[in-house]
């Protein structure tokens, strides 16, 4: 389980109910203008099973379909126009088994296809005092990451009753604080 507070942790699932357009645990379905969107943790992969896949379908055929591995477990897809292209990008988050560090990838639809987005990494500001443990969603419409700031006490990290609340800047490729 995440290190963040519980009020956080509630905060997010309400932000995430009310208002991100969808979310999902442990698979989902989505529509996005005439495209149906499926995410699951496919069972029947041969080689591992610790891929995903995501479909994308119109109203008479498949149009593509994209396998990605994943490490510990799936926790979270979100399907939004996050850049404001008019087209929709694919989140699928899953964690650790101890819950400490979050996978995220993102997806770009893109001329029928989905390709993967690469999103900038922690400024240094902003890992400071990182752990892992982070709460990832999209609300109204923007990706958005929270996670608990630690600071080391005679060589442990120790939890501080500050957090950080990052968007996702896709014009600037960066991740930057709201307020």
């Amino acid at each position: 389980m995440p290190k963040s507070p519980a009020l956080v942790t509630a905060a997010l699932s309400l932000a995430i109910a009310l208002g991100s357009p969808a979310a999902w645990a442990a698979g989902g379905t989505f529509d996005f203008g005439p495209y149906h969107i499926e995410v699951f943790a496919d069972a029947d992969a041969v080689m591992t099973t610790t891929d995903y896949q995501i479909t994308v379908a119109n109203a008479e055929l498949t149009l593509t379909r994209l396998t990605a591995p994943f490490e510990g477990t799936l926790s979270k897809a979100f399907v939004a126009d996050l850049d404001g292209d008019g087209n929709f990008e694919v989140v699928v988050t899953y964690a650790d088994e101890q819950g400490h560090r979050t996978g995220l990838d993102v997806y770009r639809w893109q001329e029928y296809l989905l390709e993967p987005v690469r999103l900038a990494a922690l400024d240094a500001d902003q890992e400071a005092g990182y752990q892992g443990g982070d709460e990832i969603a999209v609300v109204d419409g923007r990706l958005v990451r929270i996670y608990q700031v630690y600071e080391q006490i005679d060589g442990a990290w120790q939890p501080t009753a500050q957090q950080r609340r990052l968007r996702y800047s896709f014009e600037g490729s960066r991740w930057v604080a709201e307020p």
